[in-house]
């Protein structure tokens, strides 16, 4: 859960003097407030920024008729509305210039789009030798996908109730700020009932709770292959404690094939809605992703893990995935082993891993059990078998 309010302008007069204003007024409220101009460094990542903007939970756009025909500005309003709930996440600051009244004075950002796309392609037809033109095809691609959705962010902004300029000024922005805080305080109150009941709060409850809820956590910084054998064992042996507990490992099938075919931002939904699809499972009492298309699932010995391992396998399968984008289809294989007597949790890992590459040598979208045991001198280098 992201709690940063963020900031959208363009880089006209006005525009900049609203978003400090509003940045300040938010500061002395105690809410930690990011926009660009202060935030990324000297060749730091704009794309990075524009993706963890993206998935704000609080985002300010203060919109003028530069915002409306600036490449970045768009691109920002595409990824906050790839990544779900525009409307629940962001507050719109409508400058009273700005042309969206009605049809026919919002048909001028229609055309300008339509312009600025046909200029383009023309220049592209003039190059001799198209090798090597990626990043112009990207460019037109992304003016192209502006121009499906300016009519209806234009439309929805000037469906939405606005106060001028001068009235927001008058009451010091204080509409806007109240709505923040009242967003902010749920959120936060959400973020502390996790806690709630607990008599003591340790390291683990903080990182298993950070797996669970922080999305930037699960798609950004994956715990990674080595995690499983430095981190997990000794919470597990915590967790198990005579009572047994098993293991699911599961790939994404062909995430790299999906990362080329549609883009990296498409394969970051799937793990999104994949960590969706875990927290439905009550039975599982910890996940978390080790690897940029592995994740693994922990359950204790009354829950049986190839059942388990089933249910996600055909749940996975039978999501909705061209809601997404048309005729994305997504599958994963799955691996899974119970600890058995006296057996070092850093076993049962690998032998779900086994389980798992079979599970894929086998034609993905399987499950199959890992080896009731590893021989004396089968490899124990985790990274044998989960790369």
């Amino acid at each position: 859960m992201n709690l940063d309010v963020y900031i959208s302008y363009s880089i006209d007069n006005e525009s900049v003097e609203i978003a400090k204003k509003i940045c300040k007024l938010l500061q002395d409220e105690g809410i930690k407030t990011i926009y660009d101009k202060y935030t990324i460094a000297y060749k730091e990542s704009i794309k990075n920024f524009v993706k963890q903007l993206a998935q704000g939970n609080f985002i300010i756009l203060i919109i003028s008729n530069e915002y409306l025909k600036s490449d970045n500005c768009m691109n920002e309003i595409i990824e906050i509305k790839t990544f779900g709930k525009m409307w629940e996440r962001v507050y719109p600051v409508v400058l009273d210039n700005v042309n969206i009244n009605d049809e026919i004075l919002r048909i001028d950002f229609i055309n300008y789009w339509d312009t600025k796309i046909e200029n383009l392609n023309q220049k592209y037809r003039t190059i001799k030798n198209p090798y090597e033109t990626t990043q112009v095809l990207n460019t037109i691609n992304k003016y192209n996908e502006i121009r499906r959705n300016i009519d209806y962010f234009t439309n929805l902004l000037n469906e939405k109730k606005k106060l001028s300029i001068k009235q927001l000024d008058n009451e010091n922005y204080i509409s806007i700020i109240n709505l923040i805080k009242n967003g902010y305080k749920e959120d936060v109150n959400l973020s502390i009932k996790h806690f709630q009941n607990k008599n003591e709060v340790t390291k683990n409850d903080i990182i298993t709770y950070k797996t669970l809820n922080f999305q930037n956590d699960l798609l950004d910084k994956e715990e990674g292959t080595n995690y499983l054998f430095e981190n997990l064992p000794p919470i597990l042996q915590l967790i198990d404690n005579g009572s047994g507990i098993s293991i699911i490992l599961f790939d994404i099938d062909d995430l790299t094939i999906i990362n080329k075919v549609y883009g990296k931002n498409i394969g970051d939904i799937i793990i999104n809605e994949i960590i969706n699809i875990l927290k439905s499972f009550k039975s599982i009492i910890r996940f978390g992703r080790c690897g940029d298309d592995t994740f693994y699932s922990i359950m204790i010995k009354n829950e049986n893990p190839q059942r388990m391992a089933k249910l996600l396998k055909n749940k996975i399968k039978n999501y909705s995935w061209d809601n997404i984008i048309s005729k994305l289809s997504v599958t994963c294989s799955f691996g899974y082993a119970v600890l058995i007597f006296n057996e070092l949790i850093e076993d049962m890992i690998i032998r779900a891993a086994i389980g798992m590459n079979k599970a894929k040598d086998r034609g993905k979208n399987k499950v199959c059990e890992g080896p009731k045991y590893l021989l004396p001198n089968q490899s124990r280098e985790l990274r044998t078998y989960c790369s």
